[in-house]
């Protein structure tokens, strides 16, 4: 509720719930979750999630490279894949990781 100048009154509560946002946030991740997890087709062995990587992969590999790296913690794909690497082997690591882009036509 508002005072006669338009400012907020102490105690008093218009707004959303307490915790109303995280609700909302949890029950959308667990509907998509639901969604990924049910069989792509009847009989299926892939789940929808697996099979949209899959196409995504193989029709769009820059797109999934992307993805794939936006999800991972970014020490985790540094820090952790370059460890016990030499320069050359990170060099040929970093090849590798942009062939997908240079394909698609994103790098030249």
């Amino acid at each position: 509720m508002r005072s006669s100048k338009g400012q907020f009154q102490l105690g008093h509560s218009g707004g959303r719930p307490k915790g109303a946002r995280n609700r909302l946030a949890a029950q959308v991740f667990e509907d998509i979750l639901r969604h990924w997890c049910e069989p792509a087709a009847p009989g299926s062995k892939l789940c929808k999630g697996a099979e949209a990587l899959e196409t995504l992969y193989k029709e769009k590999p820059g797109e999934y490279l992307r993805l794939t790296a936006s999800v991972l913690p970014r020490e985790f794909i540094f820090e952790n894949v370059t460890l016990d690497l030499d320069d050359e082997q990170i060099d040929e690591l970093q090849a590798c990781a942009l062939s997908p882009l240079s394909q698609a036509g994103r790098l030249s």
